[in-house]
């Protein structure tokens, strides 16, 4: 799985682009794997590595910060 950050805009604009309905769930799904595709340096690979930075930019390492267990 990855993330990245797209708009609304550039969802429709693919869309219409590719003839296609923006509602129909394989739109989106071809939407999703064009962008990562397309813009394989702003994607990021889910769940990030352990010892890598985590994903909400806070500059820790995941397993600090957003990957860190639940502490009670």
């Amino acid at each position: 799985m990855h993330i990245v950050s797209v708009t609304l805009t550039a969802y429709e604009e693919f869309a219409v682009r590719e003839g296609r309905d923006a509602d129909h769930p394989d739109t989106r799904r071809e939407f999703s794997r064009h962008v990562v595709r397309a813009l394989p340096d702003e994607s990021l690979a889910w769940p990030p590595p352990r010892n890598g930075p985590c994903w909400c930019d806070s500059g820790r390492k995941y397993k600090k910060c957003c990957g860190a267990p639940a502490r009670n």
